[in-house]
């Protein structure tokens, strides 16, 4: 007869075996759902310009990516470019590889703040399969890879808090230096957290110390990792005038006024449209309040490790472009809901766990029109250039162009003389021209003789509403309208 501890490790050892394979198929899943769904082509601005980045090298008076370039997520596209991979092929294994890490990253975090394995899983589930979420992590953008490093980051610093572990915090220094070096804006975010811990651990004998070696190493390798950027930019001077011009659009542009805070259409754009389904935006956020009632010590755990990014991310980034912007801040309401599943759980197993799939399930359900047909069909952007440069009918033609696809031009079109289309509205042009535009502008024309767009309506609430109908028109030499929009 076997002794009963033993018996109780075996199964405990069984139970640990069973819920790591369970980890692993799931993963495994999701992997091959997001390698399945993979972008075709280059679709917004910024996935044009980091592609750039990743054939010509960093160069931000020229790419324009924003200062400091992303270096680490350009010098990992050009890394596999130098192996022969195409620039976009590149810039989108780096993109998806951190999308499918962050998954990773929010199940991390979730079991340092306290989450069993398989509830930290389960909201791991539901931030992957969000569909913002979802589409942004299929494409060639810093966001899914800046990700997963302040997610990665952001759990080692709790630990820090927890355990004062000076080797920890130095791990989480180098952390927190990949994540300036992915995306700046989340390491900005990661610093009230690494305030915290450097607190905590300074405490402990000998621990000044370790802060001191660990701010020292964290320092000189974000430095280190900025360098590229401002050698390849020009040097000191242009790299800080560019900036200050970003620094300026940023204030004038993406900056949150104080207007903005009290209406709910801004809140909506960065939690409710992310899920482009109104009912089940507004079911996981109130089963994450409900963290708030009973789980109350661990919901305001998550809430302290991601509240400062949410407040960061809100105040500074676009409500236009929240969906692709909130990929971090999604990360709480998903742990918080899963805490109260897993607060259900020990009363109602069959519940919760029925509660936690048929989330899961509405999720992806939702995602997968428009993700299958982004993934299916090429972007109207490129689409548009595809025909304005094979099309017999529309080659060689004089060509005017919308503002908001001059990043497009060089790259699908380089050499074809064209204009930009003014503020003031389209200027006159001779006949035969032809007139492209985007965002619903139609510069007082009508009857466009080409259109491209994406027919999936929930495609405008899970991006950034931008590029999803591209029309060329037909102009017959006169001066042309302002600038109206149909959108």
């Amino acid at each position: 007869m076997v002794p009963r501890d033993r018996r109780e490790r075996m199964e405990t050892a069984a139970r640990g075996r069973s819920a790591a394979a369970g980890t692993f198929l799931a993963l495994a899943g999701l992997a091959a759902i997001r390698l399945s769904s993979l972008a075709p082509d280059p679709w917004e601005w910024d996935e044009v310009l980091l592609v750039n980045a990743v054939e010509r090298g960093l160069d931000i008076r020229i790419n324009q990516p924003h200062p400091p370039g992303y270096p680490l997520f350009v010098e990992a596209g050009w890394f596999l470019r130098s192996a022969g991979v195409s620039p976009f092929a590149a810039a989108l294994i780096v993109g998806t590889a951190g999308g499918l890490v962050s998954v990773l990253g929010v199940v991390f975090l979730g079991t340092r703040l306290g989450l069993s394995p398989p509830f930290a899983l389960l909201g791991a589930l539901f931030y992957a399969f969000i569909p913002a979420v979802w589409l942004h992590g299929v494409r060639p953008l810093t966001d899914p890879a800046a990700t997963a490093a302040f997610l990665f980051a952001a759990g080692v610093l709790v630990e820090v808090i927890r355990t004062a572990r000076a080797s920890q915090l130095l791990l989480a220094a180098f952390l927190t230096a990949l994540t300036f070096g992915l995306r700046p804006q989340a390491g900005f975010a990661l610093l009230p957290l690494a305030l915290v811990a450097a607190v905590r651990t300074a405490r402990r004998p000998l621990g000044g110390r370790a802060v001191l070696i660990a701010a020292a190493a964290g320092i000189l390798l974000t430095v280190a990792i900025w360098l590229p950027a401002v050698e390849g930019s020009g040097g000191l001077t242009a790299f800080r005038e560019r900036l200050a011009e970003q620094g300026r659009y940023i204030h004038e542009v993406d900056r949150a006024r104080a207007s903005d805070l009290v209406r709910s259409l801004f809140w909506k754009r960065w939690f409710r449209d992310p899920f482009a389904d109104s009912g089940l935006a507004y079911t996981l956020l109130v089963l994450a309040a409900g963290a708030l009632v009973v789980r109350a010590r661990q919901a305001l755990h998550v809430l302290g490790v991601l509240l400062p990014v949410t407040i960061f991310s809100v105040l500074v980034l676009g409500a236009h472009s929240a969906p692709r912007y909130a990929s971090t801040v999604l990360a709480a309401p998903c742990l918080l809901a899963a805490l109260s599943l897993e607060r259900l759980s020990e009363t109602h197993r069959l519940a919760a766990a029925a509660a936690g799939a048929g989330l899961v399930a509405w999720l992806a359900w939702t995602a997968v029109p428009p993700i299958l047909e982004v993934h299916r069909r090429p972007s109207p952007s490129v689409a548009a250039m595809t025909a304005l440069r094979e099309d017999p009918a529309l080659r060689g033609r004089p060509l005017f162009y919308d503002g908001h696809l001059e990043v497009h031009l060089p790259r699908y079109l380089p050499g074809r003389a064209a204009v930009l289309i003014p503020d003031a509205g389209l200027p006159p042009t001779p006949a035969g021209s032809l007139v492209v535009a985007t965002n619903g502008n139609t510069f007082g024309l009508a009857n466009p003789i080409r259109t491209f767009r994406f027919e999936d309506r929930s495609l405008g609430r899970i991006s950034r509403g931008r590029y999803l109908t591209v029309r060329i028109y037909e102009a017959g030499g006169e001066a042309g309208g302002p600038v109206t929009s149909s959108r």
